[in-house]
């Protein structure tokens, strides 16, 4: 079980490589912006900022995308 310490130290990764994260998983999926949006219930534009790191998903997104893309490291 991880520690809060843990838990923070992973957090802010996460924000630190949203981007990353994000492009990658569109892109080896083969899903436009578009697609993507749809998929987790944001709009293009926000994944265009999320992806160019203008904006971070909060904390509530992050889980969201988590079980909506049934990934384990966002």
């Amino acid at each position: 079980m991880m520690n809060q310490e843990n838990i923070l130290r992973q957090k802010r990764l996460v924000e630190k490589n949203i981007d990353v994260i994000l492009y990658k998983y569109r892109r080896n999926k083969k899903i436009t912006q578009i697609s993507m949006g749809k998929l987790i219930g944001v709009s293009q534009s926000q994944i265009s900022k999320w992806e160019n790191k203008k904006h971070v998903p909060s904390n509530l997104r992050l889980k969201d995308i988590k079980i909506k893309l049934k990934v384990n490291n966002v």
